[in-house]
């Protein structure tokens, strides 16, 4: 049996839709061993776009850039058919700063708060806060 550990950037309330940016996910033996220090390697590389999720759902992909000291990304691609009040090329903010620890989810229930790293090329997040 596997654990679903996937690690979100950041989130955003917008015209009443609650927007998260999934930084990446992997997959690890249940029950997974969530300590302080433990790295968890996500699928995505810092070239990849991002997953970003409206109420839930995976409706788009975008990258991530700077706004003033928060994050935003940047909309590349609808997922499905377009949400009302996004655009292509749109900027989402996020309620997150670049040194943020990131939200860690295993099974979708939160689990912990970790560092941002890239290992082997690939986004990583070492678990700094244990829920």
């Amino acid at each position: 049996m596997l654990t679903h550990i996937t690690a979100e950037l950041g989130r955003a309330e917008i015209s009443g839709n609650t927007v998260t940016v999934e930084l990446g996910r992997c997959e690890t033996p249940a029950p997974p061993v969530i300590e302080t220090g433990r790295v968890f390697v996500l699928g995505k590389t810092p070239d990849d776009d991002l997953d970003i999720f409206i109420n839930g759902e995976l409706a788009a992909r975008g990258s991530v850039e700077t706004s003033g000291e928060y994050l935003s990304v940047k909309i590349t691609e609808f997922t499905g058919a377009a949400i009302g009040g996004f655009e292509i090329g749109g900027a989402v903010p996020l309620n997150a700063k670049p040194r943020d620890l990131a939200a860690v989810f295993a099974d979708g229930k939160p689990a912990a708060k970790g560092e941002v790293v890239v290992l082997d090329g690939r986004f990583a997040v070492r678990i700094a806060e244990v829920m």
